[in-house]
């Protein structure tokens, strides 16, 4: 405490010396002061408002002249508004020019020529021509424009104003040197109170040092040291009251930090525990592979969490040559979503290849032995396709609705009859939507007949768009969605490309509207048929399909898929 007490004392004296200092430089700085106040008050109070005043002045002279040459060019009334505003201005500019230039003869006496100047363009050229123009004389009036009188006036006018302004000019010029030697005199005087002010400054750093800077370095050592990962290093609370104030801050982070390591050593351990039953999840979820001549269908999902999605995609082989084909999106998204998306897939699968081959019975199967949700919901839609013919039986649980791609040359031909179509046509191409045929895959929406089946056909080259809100939910920083326009849009951008090419273009448009992690699953697929003599193995569903035998689950049901 006599330490401190010693260094605060020693301040005491310092800043003594520096009033001393200051008191001595003062009665320089004031008489170099009133110098340059004087200067600065001639240029600050007159001259400068007067070139303002000037400039405006010039600027409604301008006007009016434009106007009067506007109302003869179009003979629109409207046009001498400006006239009339510039011209209740001109006099407030004037009046003001005189006040400011009272003890200036030489300005006031060019400020009187602009306004003789002025007054004989009114008199001479505007004045005659708002006359013609009002008596309908509109070829007089244009011929005043034309003549050489106006000219003449409006070149005075303006030499004149410009004159006025630059001799503003020279007068704001020479104000700048009495400035500067006033200048001069005050740098010099606060050059001394500097270098006095320097010599106070090291003194009070060597004295300094020993209160401040010491444990200012003793606190950089132990932050540093947390910093380094030596979390259990307390910081130090010495020095003056606000270095411990700041100490204690610190401190409380230290601790923050602390249990957020702990607790995230913990997450990383329990992680390390989940992560094999993660990865055996994510591969119940992969997609079987369909060989299916004349038929292709390409799938993708983009998770939000990880590499566990609650959006699946699958196929099955079904009697008589028959596919069926699943997609189906669970509220929420990670582990959770991923193990009811399992059940529903698995479930989804065993009707499908049981024997209701129905889609909406088979969907209605799937809910009666889904067993309790609680508040777990989701959506899918079930299609069963005929290869041979194109004929496709389809039935949408509250999913978004399927859109269809006609080509060019392939509208006709439909099986059935589609529900609420809305076409959107292209040169080549028309997308019909198909809406949803009955409501979410839940126990509580259960009915008989619940959810219905349509049917629709597939023409050689026509498509079959399936996603789930994942892409048009996806919203940028503005928080705008991308949207089913746009998703229309970038369909019928390029009709004639590919099913996996037409896939990547979705995304990638879906990824350039809302960049970075996406905020829900993003899934879609695209089934398309071909002529079967050219299909080869292009309509496989990756990875290739397994052997009945190689199913899981006594139902049969084929192993569905959330990867790409």
């Amino acid at each position: 405490m006599a330490e401190v007490a010693g260094l605060r004392r020693g301040i005491r004296a310092m800043a003594a010396l520096a009033l001393v200092v200051g008191v001595a430089t003062l009665g320089v700085a004031v008489y170099s002061a009133v110098r340059a106040n004087h200067a600065t008050a001639e240029r600050g109070n007159r001259l400068d408002p007067a070139a303002t005043t000037a400039a405006m002045l010039l600027a409604d002279y301008v006007d009016q002249e434009s106007s009067v040459r506007g109302y003869l060019i179009t003979e629109d009334r409207s046009f001498l508004d400006s006239f009339d505003e510039a011209g209740k201005l001109i006099p407030v500019h004037y009046a003001r020019l005189e006040m400011l230039l009272g003890d200036q003869t030489t300005l006031v006496t060019q400020l009187h020529s602009v306004a003789a100047a002025y007054e004989a363009w009114r008199s001479d050229v505007a004045r005659p021509e708002l006359a013609a123009m009002q008596d309908g004389a509109v070829a007089a009036a244009r011929d005043v424009e034309r003549s050489s009188t106006a000219r003449t006036r409006l070149g005075a006018l303006r030499a004149d104003v410009t004159s006025l302004e630059i001799a503003i000019s020279r007068e704001q010029a020479s104000t700048v040197g009495r400035v500067a030697g006033a200048q001069d005199l005050l740098l010099s005087s606060l050059g001394t109170a500097v270098f006095l002010v320097v010599v106070i400054v090291v003194t009070l750093s060597v004295v300094a040092r020993r209160w401040l800077l010491r444990p200012i370095a003793s606190l950089r050592r132990a932050v540093n040291a947390v910093a380094a990962g030596r979390y259990d290093t307390r910081i130090p609370a010495v020095g003056p009251k606000e270095l411990v104030d700041l100490a204690g801050n610190v401190e409380a982070m230290r601790a923050q930090l602390v249990r957020l390591v702990r607790q995230n050593d913990r997450l990383w351990e329990a992680l390390a525990q989940e992560g094999p039953a993660v990865v055996a999840l994510r591969d119940a979820l992969t997609p079987s592979t369909l060989h299916a001549s004349g038929l292709v269908v390409r799938g993708r999902v983009d998770p939000a969490e990880g590499e566990l999605a609650g959006d699946w995609f699958d196929s099955v082989d079904l009697p008589g040559g028959r596919v069926g084909v699943v997609v189906g999106d669970v509220s929420g998204h990670g582990s959770a979503a991923g193990v009811y998306a399992l059940r529903l897939k698995q479930l989804l699968g065993a009707a499908l290849t049981g024997g209701v081959s129905d889609p909406g019975a088979a969907i209605e199967w799937v809910v009666d032995n889904l067993g309790e949700t609680d508040e777990v919901f989701a959506t899918a839609v079930v299609a069963v396709v005929d290869p041979a013919t194109g004929t496709v039986e389809y039935a949408n649980a509250g999913h978004p609705q399927g859109l269809l791609l006609h080509r060019s040359g392939s509208r006709s031909g439909r099986a059935g009859e589609l529900s609420a179509t809305l076409p959107r046509e292209s040169p080549t191409a028309e997308v019909v939507t198909l809406t949803a045929t009955g409501p979410l895959v839940s126990s509580l929406l259960a009915a008989p007949g619940a959810w219905a089946t349509a049917s629709l056909r597939l023409q050689p080259g026509d498509a079959l768009f399936i996603y789930t809100d994942g892409l048009t939910e996806a919203r940028n920083e503005r928080g705008e969605q991308f949207g089913e326009d746009r998703l229309l849009a970038e369909i019928l951008r390029v009709p004639s490309q590919g099913p996996q090419e037409l896939l990547d273009a979705v995304f990638e448009a879906v990824r350039a509207h809302a960049p970075g992690r996406p905020s829900d699953d993003r899934t879609a697929i695209v089934l398309a048929r071909t002529d079967a003599s050219s299909a080869g193995d292009g309509g496989a569903l990756v990875p290739a399909a397994r052997p009945q035998s190689d199913r899981r689950g006594p139902s049969g049901a084929v192993r569905a898929g959330s990867g790409r």
